[in-house]
C-alpha cells in the first residue's frame, strides 16, 4: 500500500517537483535559506503522503464496515 502511495504521488508530480527543487537549491548559496527549504519541502510531501494513506485507510474501513453490515 505504501508503495502505491508513493507511486500515486510520483505520478501526480510531488516527488519530481521535490527533486528539482533539491537540484535548484544545492546551487543556491545561501545554506540556511537551502536547509530551511528543504526542510519545508520535505514536511508538505510528508504531510501529503500521511494525509493519503489516512484517507485511504478510511475508505478500506468504511468498505469492510459495510461488508459486516451487509452480511
Amino acid at each position: 500500500m505504501g508503495n502505491d502511495i508513493i507511486k500515486q504521488h510520483n505520478e501526480s508530480g510531488y516527488l519530481d517537483a521535490l527533486c528539482k527543487n533539491l537540484h535548484f537549491y544545492s546551487k543556491q548559496q545561501n545554506y540556511s535559506s537551502q536547509l530551511l527549504a528543504i526542510a519545508q519541502d520535505t514536511l508538505f510531501l510528508m504531510l501529503g503522503l500521511f494525509l493519503s494513506s489516512i484517507s485511504q485507510l478510511v475508505l478500506v474501513n468504511s468498505h469492510a464496515l459495510l461488508l459486516l453490515l451487509n452480511q
